[in-house]
């Protein structure tokens, strides 16, 4: 659920691996997963650290990776969007029953 959340406000993740995930997260797509707290590390460490850019300098606000995954998600139903035509409609129905 909250990598839907996730997603749906174009925030790529880091997620613990479990059966089905790779429906949603697309490894170096749209996130990262990660099986022990190693591997997390190494993620944050690498989406994290400033990038060289062509001068060999750091660019302190340069999230490369985090960037991209970012933008795969940009042509995603967003959250209000699709709690409107999924999540209200229910509710509506719902509480006419009360």
């Amino acid at each position: 659920m909250k990598v839907l959340d996730s997603f749906g406000c174009c925030v790529p993740v880091c997620a613990l691996n479990f059966q089905c995930l790779s429906e949603l997260v697309v490894e170096d797509e749209n996130g990262r997963t990660f099986e022990t707290s190693e591997q997390l590390k190494e993620h944050l460490y690498s989406l994290l650290s400033p990038l060289e850019n062509q001068e060999n300098r750091y660019a302190p606000h340069s999230f490369g990776d985090l960037a991209r995954y970012s933008a795969t998600l940009e042509d995603r139903k967003r959250w209000v969007a699709n709690w409107k035509e999924n999540a209200y409609p229910t509710l509506l129905r719902s509480s006419k029953r009360f």
